[in-house]
């Protein structure tokens, strides 16, 4: 998984957020949009998104807890928001073969 940020809805590092990190910290902007590009990721989208794939919120440190309407629509206070770049196989895969609701 690849996160990008967005502040403000422009380039995250005003913020002090890198505009692209995995697991082992910032990611070149330049590899995203290569392998974007070559199909190798793609953006996960499902109900807790919009459908650019972006979660919004006042702060990157809230961001992933809950909230009231949950965060796939920008509040007028929100001035974060960030998406998740998977392996885009993995996400056909589970396209091809989705999980049934409980």
């Amino acid at each position: 998984e690849i996160w990008s940020f967005g502040s403000g809805w422009g380039p995250s590092s005003e913020s002090g957020y890198p505009n692209f990190a995995g697991p082992e910290g910032e990611v070149p902007a330049t590899l995203v949009a290569q392998r974007a590009a070559a199909e190798e990721l793609a953006v996960h989208r499902d109900e807790t998104t919009d459908d650019e794939g972006w979660n919004y919120g006042l702060l990157f440190e809230k961001i992933g807890q809950p909230r009231p309407g949950g965060r796939s629509v920008a509040l007028p206070l929100d001035r974060v928001r960030r998406r998740c770049w998977t392996e885009a196989a993995a996400l056909r895969r589970a396209e091809d073969h989705p999980t049934p609701s409980s």
